[in-house]
């Protein structure tokens, strides 16, 4: 799941460098919640919020200049036109 993630970041015109730090960002997500990428991909809409701002785990969200908060936005981008595809 996470090279398809890759691919479409790539096909989205995200830098390389980006798109391996997002993945990165991900796992790390993933192990905080105690899941699989593909786990966290079907409890996306109930965790997403609490990285946002004022969720309770927003400063979470702002780690890494914010690319935790943005790889998990972009990330419930690509399952959202994975699922229309």
């Amino acid at each position: 799941m996470l090279q398809n993630y890759k691919s479409w970041l790539i096909s989205k015109g995200y830098a390389k460098t980006t798109c391996v730090d997002y993945v990165s960002c991900i796992k790390r997500i993933a192990r905080w919640h105690e899941k699989t990428p593909e786990q966290l991909a079907e409890s996306i809409s109930d965790i997403l919020p609490q990285y946002l701002a004022g969720g309770d785990l927003a400063a979470r969200g702002k780690l890494k200049s914010r690319a935790i908060r943005s790889s998990f936005a972009a990330y419930s981008r690509y399952l959202l036109e994975s699922v229309a595809a």
